[in-house]
Parts: structure tokens; C-alpha cells; sequence
């Protein structure tokens, strides 16, 4: 492994662990497994619809979740899949988000050249 990936891998492993976040990880027919992610890139938009109805807002928020293969291997739920979710607690409320494509993207690319790292595309649901 060169100098280059042994670094990498290792700033992985303190990010994991300094800066993750629990979150249960959930596929369709099979049993939900809590696994510590960490956040990649958050987007929101709240629109306010017309003056004819000022309360009415479209809303939607998307959101990057980096897991490890090793992580997500070890649960049996490699490669993610569009579909899966991952709920989240942010700021005492109960959040889902739903793997899924986002524009010409794919629902899910690697993080790295390495490949030990999925980044995983999810919409709020």
C-alpha cells in the first residue's frame, strides 16, 4: 500500500470514528442495522408557493452519507442500492432519507481511488 493510501485509509478511520454519526441503515425485507457514517454534503430548499396560498412551501433536502465498504460489507448490505434508507436523528428529530439518483448521478460512487469508501446519494423522504 503506498504512503499515499495508508494515509488516506487512516484519515478515513479518524473520521469515522471523530466525526461520524449513528444512523440505522434500512433495505426492504431484510432487518435494520445501526452502522456510524459520516456526512458528506447537505443541500435544502423551502420555496414559498404564490400569494394566493403563503403558507404552502415545496421542500427538499438532499444529502451525501460516506460509508465505508468494510461497514457496509460487514452487515450485508453491499453495494447500496437504491431504495435503502438511512434514518437519522438531527437536532431531536427523526429525519429519512432514501438512496436514490440524483440527476445524471448514480445513486451511489466511490469516495476514493482506494474504493474503500461509498459515497451514497439520499433525498429525504
Amino acid at each position: 500500500m503506498s504512503l499515499m493510501s495508508r494515509g488516506m485509509a487512516w484519515a478515513a478511520e479518524r473520521g469515522e470514528t471523530a466525526c461520524g454519526v449513528t444512523v440505522t441503515y434500512t433495505r426492504v425485507s431484510q432487518t435494520p442495522v445501526s452502522l456510524t457514517v459520516v456526512i458528506g454534503d447537505s443541500r435544502s430548499i423551502a420555496i414559498r408557493e404564490g400569494q394566493s396560498q403563503p403558507n404552502v412551501r415545496i421542500e427538499f433536502s438532499d444529502r451525501d452519507y460516506l460509508i465505508t465498504y468494510d461497514a457496509l460489507n460487514a452487515v450485508g448490505f453491499d453495494p447500496p442500492q437504491i431504495g435503502d434508507r438511512i434514518t437519522e436523528t438531527i437536532n431531536g428529530e427523526t429525519v429519512i432519507y432514501e438512496v436514490r439518483k440524483q440527476g445524471s448521478e448514480p445513486a451511489w460512487r466511490w469516495s476514493d481511488p482506494e474504493r474503500t469508501t461509498y459515497r451514497v446519494h439520499c433525498k429525504r423522504v
